[in-house]
């Protein structure tokens, strides 16, 4: 096996040439490389060029693919060395790269010798061994990958012919090692209905950076997440992975009409569970079902919308074991003595095994009963003081494993084939990976879900662990809630893509707030102006619908190339700036004559508004709440105070004080012409004063009761705000 490989390492000839020394072989036998293949002279130049401290890597390259390529004449060096590089693609680090338009230059059909090398080389991510594949396979690969670019009318007959190889010897290796194929090389190919959006899939991200969302059924998706581990209060971390595929899934179903099923499975029994209810002395089933329900009612407070079903571990016991059953006669699992069932990882293949593997985990204490390290329990035989359920191995007494539950709901409800997995990126390896080994090990497969999208994880600022209840650094969904709102959490994880992560701190929580409120106010204020209600300078119609159109085609990018929302809401905020340059500023007697374009403005807001509420981003508005018949009361009411607020106002700052003065002693008395006394001046100065200030109190009452009163010169307007944010987050 080859040692493990540091991120970025580029295999040269000083690597090819430690592998002919050592004549290292596969776990199968195979060798990696036969010294055999090569004549002695080759090895020995191989071993000079490996030996010449003067070169640098691009030469040292060059010596290599001087041996195993004819040279062609006109390229240099270093494209030479570009065409001839053999290197491992790392994940979050470029590989040196192929150029495809000097491989094209390049006869590439003498590589057979140089082929099986490549493919040897080739490491996953954690340092084991890629499957390998047979000579002609690996030829074939390459020369798909690399095949010259023929004229003729046949060409896009063979292109076709190509890609379909290709797609055939990723099936029957669903890991293929090897370069990534950058832009405009072959693209995997699925039958179905193409959605026309670009994802990142887990399963083939080190072959393909994105590639086309496929579904099996026109118009339908077929999607399960994993759910919550019921024995604890859910916190913000849990919140960000549930909103942001829930964004996800309202993009679907509303920008692009699929209708979504959506399985979220609960895990109601488990490790943590029975440790929880003894440590409270209560029955597992009453502690499950107080944090399932106080998990459902958060997930309604951040306006997530309800999966289609909702399964639980304890009421499929039956179909757990029956899928175990099938697991053991494909051969794939053994039961032991004690009771225990293991998935048998190498009689399954570990070529197969590691789809998800991400990192590197160290084998645990080897456990007896285990035929590898790498095995993993699908039934635990029961131990004292534990729930437990009939069983046809051991005492006949036990429960399910982890990873065996998610597999079992899933392909109960959706049977063989899913389109889309989901989950945060924790659950990638060992437990999505372990998904995909017991549903083909269970139906005899090479594929089961198409796509595995992971989100990201919630970050306390300063603090490099991720959001957790066993690290007790979370703040709870109900404690957010109490000095913030739904829509500033959600557009908190509309502010990055679904993929990364999110630092929670007091500035990234006000940024969303503030974004919140210039949304809020926009909509408010274009409601306003669409009514009369608010007059401002000659607006541009012609560039304003343009900016619409543009912000229109940026968003449908943006959420076409793996649902990036962050672009998609940088987009709608530079439409909200526009609109608002065109009708803010302050009021002024001149702008009542201007021509006004009502229709652009209704459009912009409307565009806005339909969005935002596509996202689940919903404000309350003026027009909400003239819509419900139980609130046309409180509407009118509004809009009558409102008025009767603005006349007061507007008379104690228009009126003169000499209207003011009329019917005093001193204009009776017939003194009108006679200087003023200061106290009458003061009195009514300090009369309007007091007529202001309780026209202030009453705008800071209607605002803590959430209405919004905004003075816009002698005139005035309401609206409905979010609650005030707190101090801290």
């Amino acid at each position: 096996m080859i040692p493990r490989v540091p991120k970025g390492t580029i295999w040269t000839a000083r690597h090819v040439c430690k592998l002919l020394n050592v004549g290292q072989t596969s776990g199968g036998g195979r060798p990696w490389c036969s010294p055999s293949s090569f004549s002695r002279q080759t090895i020995s130049c191989v071993h000079a060029a490996a030996s010449c401290s003067t070169c640098s890597r691009s030469q040292l390259d060059v010596h290599l693919v001087q041996k195993f390529t004819p040279q062609r004449k006109g390229l240099t060096n270093r494209e030479q060395g570009h065409a001839g590089a053999v290197y491992i693609h790392r994940r979050h680090h470029k590989p040196y790269p192929i150029r495809c338009s000097l491989a094209r230059n390049l006869n590439m059909l003498n590589l057979k010798k140089i082929t099986n090398c490549v493919r040897y080389l080739s490491t996953s991510n954690h340092g084991n061994v890629r499957p390998l594949l047979s000579q002609k396979q690996s030829s074939d690969v390459v020369s798909v990958n690399v095949k010259t670019r023929k004229q003729g009318g046949n060409l896009s007959r063979e292109r076709t012919l190509e890609r379909e190889k290709l797609a055939d010897l990723k099936r029957s290796s669903p890991v293929i090692a090897g370069p990534s194929l950058a832009s405009g090389d072959v693209v995997l190919e699925r039958d179905g209905h193409n959605t026309e959006i670009m994802v990142v899939n887990s399963l083939t991200k080190q072959l393909l950076k994105k590639e086309p969302l496929v579904l099996r059924n026109q118009n339908v998706a077929t999607w399960y997440s994993c759910g919550p581990t019921v024995y604890d209060s859910p916190h913000l971390g849990h919140g960000s992975c549930y909103v942001r595929f829930d964004i996800l899934r309202r993009i679907l179903s509303e920008f692009y009409d699929i209708n979504v099923v959506h399985v979220l499975g609960i895990t109601d029994i488990d490790s943590k569970i029975i440790q929880r209810s003894l440590e409270e002395g209560i029955d597992f089933y009453k502690l499950t079902k107080k944090y399932e329900t106080e998990f459902f009612r958060d997930m309604e407070k951040l306006q997530v919308l309800p999966a289609t079903v909702n399964p639980r571990v304890t009421d499929h016991i039956p179909q757990i074991i029956n899928f175990i059953q099938r697991i053991i006669k494909n051969g794939y699992a053994y039961p032991t003595e004690s009771g225990n069932v293991y998935f048998d990882v190498h009689a399954f293949g570990t070529h197969r095994y590691k789809k998800l593997a991400t990192h590197y985990m160290e084998p645990g204490t080897r456990d007896t009963e285990k035929k590898s390290p790498e095995d993993f329990a699908l039934w635990k035989a029961a131990k004292p003081d534990e729930p437990w359920w009939h069983s046809p191995w051991g005492s006949g007494k036990g429960r399910p494993g982890w990873h065996i539950e998610c597999s079992a709901m899933s392909s109960e409800i959706f049977g063989e084939n899913l389109d889309i997995h989901t989950g945060g990126r924790d659950l990638a390896f060992p437990h999505h990976n372990n998904e995909i080994a017991q549903c083909e090990g269970c139906f005899n497969s090479n594929s089961w879900a198409r796509y595995f999208l992971h989100s990201g994880h919630l970050f306390r600022k300063s603090d490099p662990n991720k959001m957790s209840k066993s690290l007790k650094n979370f703040v709870t969904i109900e404690d957010f809630l109490q000095s913030y709102s739904a829509n500033h959490f959600r557009v908190l994880c509309l502010m990055s893509k679904y993929s990364n992560d999110i630092e929670y701190s007091e500035e990234t929580v006000r940024h969303a707030v503030k974004i919140c409120r210039q949304l809020s106010s926009f909509l408010n204020d274009a409601d306003a102006y669409v009514k009369g209600q608010l007059m401002a300078r000659e607006i541009s119609e012609a560039a304003l619908m343009q900016k619409l159109a543009d912000t229109q085609t940026q968003f449908m990018k943006a959420v076409a190339d793996d649902f990036d929302t962050k672009r998609g809401l940088d987009a709608i905020m530079e439409l909200v700036r526009a609109a608002n340059m065109a009708i803010g500023g302050k009021q002024h007697q001149q702008h009542m004559n201007v021509p006004r374009c009502a229709g652009a403005i209704a459009g912009v807001a409307s565009y806005i508004d339909r969005i935002l509420q596509a996202l689940g981003v919903k404000f309350q508005s003026r027009m909400d709440v003239a819509a419900s018949r139980s609130t046309k009361a409180l509407s009118s009411t509004m809009d009558t105070l409102i008025n009767l607020r603005s006349e007061v106002r507007k008379w104690a700052l228009d009126t003169p004080l000499e209207d003011d003065l009329k019917g005093s002693e001193v204009t009776q008395s017939g003194t009108a012409d006679k200087p003023k006394p200061k106290k009458l001046m003061y009195k009514a100065l300090h009369r309007r004063a007091e007529l202001l200030q309780k026209c202030d109190n009453v705008r800071q009452d209607l605002l803590q009761a959430g209405v919004q009163i905004k003075d816009r010169g002698t005139s005035a307007t309401w609206e409905y705000v979010e609650k005030k944010a707190g101090d801290q987050p």
